[in-house]
């Protein structure tokens, strides 16, 4: 992500902008959930709290790193664990475990089409991503990696992943994410639109004062070329649609 800024939104005049979001938790499982104040309820509340770091340029903006803030309770001492030392990695790793279930997984393996059809399967894609992939301690003489152990937090994950999910999701209005996913999409698609279109200008040798009447006059074009065929557009179109179908209004 921080290649693609640098490379299509790069700016000297471009900011970088720190804000955090509130992920509202049910459960204390979740790694630095607690009591503490979110804008996203706009009270005190439950939640994981996520600091994000975004590029903004006049070209656009992108996230381009991310960490989640730890309360303090978190850091302190529990039971027989001695408190998180920063500068002692060894001593003080938190770990994060991320299960991921891209396209091929969801569109393909388990025809997730919804995002009610998404809800409905999310425990068995979680228990399907546990068997199907492992983290092991390597062995020092054996390398056969498949007689490998599994890793004691690998075991530890998915005990906990065959318990009630629920609270170890981020609750975020899907509203919300599929309006910021089109506004991205629009974004970047009227960007080669208008890179299509001056090029296609250049090529008929059009001058940078006529762009404008040029430009209506190619809507017009591609209006009548849309009329010529209607049956055809409208195929295309719903095909668009069900593309992206995850991030439609």
């Amino acid at each position: 992500m921080r290649d693609y800024a640098l490379e299509t939104l790069a700016d000297p005049d471009a900011v970088l902008v720190l804000d955090e979001t509130g992920f509202l938790k049910q459960g204390k499982a979740s790694c630095g959930v607690g009591r503490q104040y979110t804008g996203s309820a706009g009270k005190i509340t439950n939640c994981q709290i996520g600091v994000f770091a975004s590029y903004v340029s006049r070209h656009g903006h992108a996230i381009i790193d991310r960490a989640l803030y730890l309360p303090k309770g978190w850091a302190d001492a529990r039971d027989d664990l001695p408190p998180l030392d920063p500068t002692d990695a060894a001593q003080s790793r938190v770990w994060r475990i991320e299960v991921r279930a891209g396209k091929k997984q969801l569109k393909d393996r388990w025809q997730v089409r919804t995002w009610a059809e998404l809800d409905a399967l999310f425990g068995d894609i979680v228990a399907e991503a546990f068997q199907k992939v492992r983290y092991c301690d390597p062995h020092p003489t054996d390398t056969n990696r498949a007689r490998w152990p599994n890793a004691a937090i690998w075991d530890l994950a998915q005990f906990e992943a065959q318990g009630d999910l629920d609270e170890m999701r981020s609750h975020v209005d899907p509203d919300k994410v599929k309006y910021v996913h089109r506004q991205e999409h629009i974004r970047l698609m009227m960007a080669q639109v208008i890179g299509n279109t001056t090029t296609l200008a250049a090529l008929e040798g059009v001058q940078e004062s006529d762009l404008p009447d040029y430009v209506s006059g190619l809507a017009d074009r591609m209006a009548m070329a849309l009329s010529d065929d209607p049956e055809r557009a409208g195929l295309k179109l719903e095909a668009a649609r069900a593309r992206y179908r995850f991030i439609e209004a």
